[in-house]
């Protein structure tokens, strides 16, 4: 069921049940006054569209171990995962 909000000029009630993206939502409302980088400009923009991917960190670190392998050696890196898993 979706529900709007009678007064508009109370929203309070709303974004205290607003739980998209929790951590990035906190990190981005916690930004410092400084200049943006292109890293926090990408999340914003893909914080606004809905398409930020939070992946955890055993997946980005299988992602890292990828570099060590050479051309044509994607078959060893399928058997790291396998072997994460």
């Amino acid at each position: 069921m979706i529900r709007t909000a009678q007064n508009s000029s109370d929203l309070s009630e709303y974004l205290k049940r607003y739980k998209y993206q929790p951590e990035l939502t906190a990190r981005l409302d916690a930004l410092p006054d400084e200049r943006f980088s292109q890293e926090t400009i990408n999340e914003i923009v893909l914080w606004t569209v809905n398409r930020y991917v939070q992946n955890p960190k055993r997946i980005r670190d299988s992602l890292h171990g990828l570099h060590t392998l050479s051309p044509a050696e994607h078959h060893r890196g399928e058997a790291a995962e396998h072997e994460a898993s």
